[in-house]
């Protein structure tokens, strides 16, 4: 915000929200829309805010820059990727310690009856990350398995937060023993909160976001907007 507002001598304003309750809020302003830019989280919810006809087909100049055309932006232009990021476990170092546990390296050790309301996950309704959980334990596991898995994973959830972010900050804080949450939020409380946390992955495998930007069907500054759309698609603003 402030490296564009330096570039292009404009202010920008913008609200924080997880993904579906974006999702909600714009559909809600359609016909009077207060964004002109949506910009972050999984691309899922951009995909449902296509099918209700809220977002606006943009080719900019900069797609070109995508690594991978397919993957990185829609066919029809009317989101692009921004960033990726992987599902990962975010444990509190001092807890483990405690109750003699080491990082989990795999979904299954999550039902450790030694972390029953130790885990903290965002609920998949309002969070693209909880969504993504969701998503993945169903694709590794089947229908049948993985909603077997989730009733028993729900189990041993302290609580469902509305932000997919937010179980890591709680964790650091020795709110629970680990959180499942994309791992660069893990990072960001590690590098910049020095919380004593420890980034572990699930040895299965792991699911992974692709998170997107559209610009608002009807939006009050276009031009701005597709202004923000290319430059969220250089290597200048990349590297931030």
């Amino acid at each position: 915000k402030q490296e564009f507002e330096k570039k292009y001598g404009v202010t920008v304003n913008y609200v924080r929200m997880s993904s579906g309750e974006s999702l909600a809020r714009l559909i809600a302003e359609k016909d009077n829309p207060q964004f002109d830019i949506w910009w972050g989280g999984p691309v899922d919810s951009f995909i449902a805010a296509k099918k209700v006809g809220i977002l606006e087909a943009y080719n900019s100049p900069n797609m070109k820059n995508l690594l991978v055309q397919t993957n990185y932006k829609a066919k029809d232009n009317i989101w692009a990727a921004i960033y990726s990021g992987s599902l990962g476990f975010c444990s509190n170092k001092q807890m483990l310690a405690k109750a003699g546990l080491k990082a989990p390296t795999s979904w299954d050790e999550l039902l450790n009856p030694a972390l029953k309301g130790q885990v903290m996950v965002a609920h998949p309704s309002t969070s693209g990350t909880s969504y993504t959980a969701l998503a993945t334990i169903l694709q590794m596991r089947g229908d049948a398995a993985g909603w077997e898995f989730i009733k028993k994973y729900a189990g041993q959830i302290s609580q469902f937060t509305k932000s997919g972010a937010a179980p890591a900050k709680f964790v650091g804080q020795g709110e629970g023993t680990v959180a499942i949450v994309f791992s660069h939020d893990c990072v960001n409380e590690i590098d910049n909160n020095k919380l004593p946390l420890e980034l572990s992955f699930p040895a299965e495998g792991t699911g992974f976001e692709i998170a997107g930007q559209a610009i608002i069907k009807n939006a009050k500054h276009p031009d701005l907007a597709k202004k923000w759309f290319d430059w969220a698609l250089s290597a200048e603003a990349q590297a931030l």
